[in-house]
């Protein structure tokens, strides 16, 4: 009975640690989707933007102003 026991333990951690490896491995498919939707944005600003640079590893992004401070469409300054 004591047997059975211990191999019903050893059994119950072996599962344990399959399902620990399983949700690790999940969480490392969970990091690369995450890394590569960014790598994949990083190309649509690069692609888009006019003005795209790059300093000290920030993404700067510079916005041209239109000259039209109300949003009525003309260019009255």
């Amino acid at each position: 009975m004591l047997l059975l026991l211990l191999i019903l333990l050893l059994l119950l951690i072996l599962l344990l640690l399959i399902l620990l490896l399983l949700l690790l491995l999940l969480l490392l498919l969970l990091l690369l989707l995450i890394a590569s939707l960014l790598l994949l944005l990083l190309n649509y600003v690069k692609k888009n933007c006019r003005n795209f640079t790059v300093k000290n590893k920030a993404v700067v992004v510079v916005v041209e102003d239109d000259g039209d401070d109300d949003d009525d469409g003309d260019d009255d300054g």
